[in-house]
């Protein structure tokens, strides 16, 4: 079973509580949804840190969760109780890396519960400006762009 025989409309839903609960339950920020991602052009000129692990099995995908470096240092300091300033570039990473883990371990466990056999790859983060992440198969792709205050976060997910 691949990406194509997956609900799409279900397992963007999945997404969507996956990462409102996170966000919220780590950071305490009240996270709204929007379904637009054209925004996500604007961070091209800013520096960007992007969150990403692999899950293979009865879906083959990338997920991948980016926001600004500033944005990722509030983030990561409601997770840690650092303060931003604090924060090395290491935290930082390694916060986003492991906001991707806990985002993506909800939503495989939730599909493992119906039946689907996954498993995913350990996370990593990506960060710098003009990042361009480019998926060919353009039908089996989620994009969902996440507000928290000042906050913006962008969830994409990919057929690989």
């Amino acid at each position: 079973m691949d990406m194509v025989s997956v609900d799409m409309k279900k397992l963007n839903g999945l997404l969507n509580r996956a990462v409102i609960d996170v966000i919220t339950t780590m950071t305490g920020f009240d996270v709204e949804d929007d379904p637009d991602c054209s925004q996500f052009a604007e961070f091209e000129s800013v520096e960007t840190i992007i969150g990403v692990m692999a899950v293979f099995g009865s879906i083959d995908a990338v997920v991948a969760l980016a926001t600004d470096i500033n944005s990722s240092k509030l983030i990561v300091a409601y997770m840690t109780g650092i303060m931003p300033t604090d924060l090395t570039d290491e935290d930082v990473h390694d916060g986003m890396a492991e906001l991707v883990n806990m985002l993506v371990g909800r939503v495989k466990a939730d599909l493992v519960r119906e039946g689907l056999d996954l498993s995913i790859t350990s996370p990593f983060s990506i960060s710098g400006t003009n990042i361009e992440m480019v998926f060919k198969d353009r039908e089996n792709r989620i994009c969902r762009r996440f507000i928290a205050g000042d906050v913006e976060m962008f969830l994409s997910v990919a057929k690989i």
